[in-house]
């Protein structure tokens, strides 16, 4: 799935997104208290941000290869790669641990793969 920021986007977005990039959409959430929600990458923070689905329009509606559905406590959905939906994968990630680092890598490098070199 790709998606692009909708023009109105507020001025704070701008942070962490260029308005005219097209984004490749890492997972996708769905809690009761939140809404649906886009994981994406942030090359001008050099991270990871989950934002709300509703500041994007879709550009490939195509839907990752990698991603499985977990259905998590609190009527939390998500579709992401089975390896970032570890115990404590975010954790680690964030902490620098490499074995994660490598993990996120390898499943980003390979959603890349599927989006851009069809």
């Amino acid at each position: 799935m790709k998606v692009k920021l909708k023009r109105d986007a507020a001025s704070k977005d701008l942070i962490w997104l260029d308005s005219d990039d097209v984004l490749m959409v890492l997972g996708v959430e769905d809690k009761i208290t939140t809404g649906v929600n886009f994981l994406l990458w942030s090359c001008k923070q050099e991270s990871c941000i989950l934002m709300p689905a509703s500041k994007f329009d879709i550009v490939d509606d195509s839907l990752s290869g990698r991603w499985v559905i977990s259905l998590g406590f609190s009527g939390r959905i998500g579709l992401f790669p089975k390896a970032w939906l570890a115990d404590e994968f975010w954790d680690k990630f964030y902490s620098e641990n490499p074995e994660a680092v490598e993990i996120f890598w390898r499943e980003f490098e390979a959603m890349k793969k599927e989006y851009y070199e069809e």
